[in-house]
This record gives C-alpha cells, sequence and structure tokens, in this order.
C-alpha cells in the first residue's frame, strides 16, 4: 500500500545576517535554517544552531531539506 504525497510549501528569502547577505528556507512558514557564504564556501546553519559547510548555495539548501525531511517531515 502506498503513502498519499503530501505538498509541502517551501519559500526562499533572501536576508542580511551581521551585514552579510544569506538565504533562509522557511517550510509551511516555519524556518528550518540558513545558509550564507564564508570566503569560498557556503555555511548551512539549522534552526537548532548546527552548522554544515557546502561547497555551492544548492548543496546547503539540500542538506537543510534533507534534515528537515529526515527528522521533522
Amino acid at each position: 500500500m502506498s503513502k498519499k504525497e503530501k505538498e509541502i510549501e517551501v519559500a526562499e528569502n533572501d536576508i542580511k545576517i551581521n551585514g552579510e547577505e544569506a538565504v533562509s528556507l522557511t517550510v509551511g512558514g516555519i524556518e528550518i535554517g540558513t545558509v550564507m557564504q564564508q570566503d569560498a564556501k557556503f555555511v548551512a546553519t539549522l534552526s537548532n544552531g548546527e552548522t554544515f559547510k557546502a561547497k555551492t548555495r544548492d548543496e546547503g539548501i539540500d542538506t537543510l531539506l534533507r534534515d528537515f525531511h529526515l527528522h521533522r517531515g
């Protein structure tokens, strides 16, 4: 028996953190984390403060979505 697919609204919002540009990712109106550039790499920060390094902005966003899907989705 297959599960019914859920439609989840994901939004990317451009924000500034300490004067630096960043992307805030929200799912259903709840912020799940941010991605910001540090030097030549990117840092994805979960809403609980845990951080992950990423090579690209998209990789950082994927990390946030994977964590949300695994632990809260």
